[in-house]
């Protein structure tokens, strides 16, 4: 019962957290376009950024509670690895980084609960949450390189490829 429901509240909530972030970078790069809005926001909510965040933030990961060996050995090994990564490095290479989805999924949720706990207070809440990510808030800027990935997916599209296997 309780996973589908922490699902979709996951599902729900992340849109709380990309409101958040796209009014914030709005606000902040009032030139920027809608393509560079939207890989820059997708810099701010990714997967190694929010992991880190709940890591390195709030320390989310020690309060984990978890019956999977897989996942603690995917923790111990990961969380130190987000520790030490700088703010800069995750947000201009996040692919690098692999962090457990779950560390994410715990983030988002907490926002999504404080959403809850206020009242959709959003004023408040969008506060709170611009406060926790300040550390990857002020790394972000227009120029932020695309991923090799990205960059060879575009680089095939501009060339005629339209089906690109990866192997």
């Amino acid at each position: 019962f309780f996973r589908p429901l922490i699902h979709l509240l996951t599902l729900c909530y992340a849109a709380d957290i990309e409101l958040v972030e796209t009014t914030y970078l709005f606000n902040k790069f009032r030139n920027g376009t809608s393509g560079t809005l939207s890989w820059v926001r997708a810099r701010a909510i990714c997967n190694a950024t929010l992991g880190a965040l709940a890591v390195k933030r709030l320390s989310l990961h020690k309060y984990l509670l978890s019956n999977s060996v897989l996942l603690s050995k995917e923790l111990s090994k990961e969380v130190p690895i987000l520790l030490e990564a700088p703010y800069d490095d995750l947000v201009v290479n996040d692919w690098r980084y692999d962090p457990p989805k779950v560390l994410a999924d715990i983030f988002e949720s907490l926002v999504g609960a404080m959403f809850v706990d206020s009242g959709y207070d959003y004023p408040k809440v969008s506060g709170i949450v611009e406060r926790i990510m300040d550390d990857v808030l002020g790394r972000l800027h227009m120029e932020i390189p695309k991923d090799p990935i990205t960059s060879l997916l575009q680089w095939a599209a501009k060339a005629g490829c339209r089906n690109v296997k990866f192997m």
